[in-house]
């Protein structure tokens, strides 16, 4: 009896033990560390975030959200981690693949109706410059592609290799997160337009951009996109902005401006960019510009982040 007694008491002694130890583990893991929140780039105050703490060994996750550039309280446990924060609720910009590190990407909505008929029109009229058998072809590939909404503000941060010490409790850890943006400003201006006053309305559309970007890389991927926006008279000049996920890899972009008259009818003028629409961190600027008519055309446009890209064309 006595020898059975000493068995129970040993076992009891190993279950208590076994317990403290998985007891510990779980404290380390409730222990929060505050996240600030870095950018270069002004962040609204009520902008919404979503930071995913995954666990690098076995692929757990544990996700937060709050509000404003200030950052939050985040489970940070010990061991080697991976960060992804987010700008998030965003209407035309969907995030997706959570569920692993480092699978997240963000993608632009499909264009509505509107959008649609814009770029079919678009594809139906035959650029006031360009041989036929050309634009046919360029066309036609041009088909292909979907029409998106240009993407909201959007912000991410990441870190994939965050080697977490272990603490104690009441110990203070802090997670700095840098935010990046993640699509593409492009500033459009058709300047010396004196004389055309006939045109109604102006339209200008990109086509050949990322539909979507690697949220771990900065990466575009997905299929080539359309994204369209208004020109407004400023003065002597039209111009608008462009936002997409910048170039997408293996396709040109190319850029379409279509004017329309008061009557309806409309002309259409398209500027090959040579795949420079660029990163979606460099803002990037084209003007074009109508020369004399002695000058003569040409159409060789090309495109530099931060310069003011000249090109002339005969309207």
């Amino acid at each position: 009896m006595k020898s059975f007694n000493h068995i129970i008491s040993v076992v009891l002694a190993l279950v208590l033990v076994i317990c403290a130890c998985e007891r510990k583990d779980l404290v380390e893991e409730e222990i929060y560390a505050s996240m600030t929140i870095l950018s270069e780039e002004p962040v609204p105050e009520d902008a919404l975030f979503r930071a995913v703490v995954y666990d690098r060994a076995d692929g757990h996750k544990i996700g937060y959200s709050f509000t404003g550039p200030e950052g939050g309280q985040v489970q940070v446990g010990a061991g080697l981690r991976a960060v992804l924060v987010h700008s998030f609720g965003c209407e035309t910009a969907v995030v997706e693949g959570e569920e692993d590190w480092p699978s997240a990407y963000v993608t632009a909505t499909r264009g509505d109706a509107i959008q649609q008929a814009l770029w079919t029109k678009a594809l139906s009229m035959h650029p006031v410059y360009g041989d036929s058998a050309v634009v046919g072809q360029r066309h036609a590939a041009w088909a292909k592609m979907n029409v998106s909404w240009e993407p909201d503000a959007m912000f991410v941060g990441t870190t994939d290799s965050l080697v977490v010490p272990r603490r104690e409790i009441g110990d203070e850890y802090l997670l700095d997160v840098s935010l990046r943006p993640v699509r593409k400003m492009l500033d459009i201006i058709l300047s010396d337009v004196e004389g055309m006053e006939w045109a109604a309305s102006a339209s200008v559309l990109l086509a050949g951009c990322a539909a979507g970007v690697d949220l771990s890389t900065g990466s575009a991927l997905g299929s080539p996109t359309v994204v369209s926006a208004s020109l407004y008279r400023y003065g002597g000049s039209l111009r608008g902005q462009l936002v997409s996920f910048g170039d997408c890899p293996g396709t040109e972009p190319w850029l379409v401006v279509v004017l329309t008259d008061i009557a309806g009818e409309s002309f259409s003028y398209e500027y090959p960019l040579s795949s420079a629409v660029g990163s979606v961190n460099a803002p990037s600027r084209i003007v074009i510009e109508k020369p004399d008519v002695e000058e003569g055309g040409g159409l060789q446009p090309t495109l530099e982040d931060w310069h003011e890209i000249e090109i002339p064309v005969n309207l």
